[in-house]
């Protein structure tokens, strides 16, 4: 750590939550505008970045009750956003994945949450996003080798 004798941890604290709170509301606009649920919200991120997890899986990776997480998924697979397959290699597991449909408005959806959030931070001159993008990888990177994230 650096020669610093105090850091005020409440501020960073403030402001990472005021930022991971608009960048939030940024997607759940866009997924109430492309008629996803808000509560799959999550679980429709999760199996497009890990398509195959089991309900058990997502689970533990949301945060959220087996219970929930699979009522959701059931949800999601009336409405058409995601399809249960068996696995191969063991029956009694079932894989979760994104159907065309999800994926394409995903993809649509992606697109719209980019330009919106190019137009928030157009406001900072080039200069300040690059030191505002190399703090936070440092961050990230910080939180990585104390195992916090992945």
């Amino acid at each position: 750590m650096s020669d610093r004798t105090s850091i005020d941890t409440q501020a960073f604290l403030r402001t990472l939550r005021a930022v991971n709170f608009g960048t939030f509301e940024i997607a759940h606009k866009v997924f109430e505008e492309y008629g996803f649920p808000h509560p799959g919200m999550a679980i429709i991120g999760h199996v497009a970045s890990a398509p195959g997890s089991t309900v058990s899986e997502v689970a533990r990776r949301t945060g959220f009750a087996k219970s929930n997480v699979s009522n959701t998924v059931d949800v999601l697979v009336a409405q058409g956003f995601l399809e249960k397959r068996n696995d191969p290699r063991d029956q009694r597991l079932v894989r979760l994945y994104l159907t065309e449909e999800a994926d394409k408005r995903l993809c649509e959806m992606k697109s719209i949450m980019d330009a919106r959030l190019t137009e928030v931070l157009s406001v900072l001159p080039k200069d300040k996003f690059d030191c505002l993008l190399d703090a936070l990888t440092i961050l990230k990177d910080a939180l990585e080798k104390q195992e916090m994230i992945q």
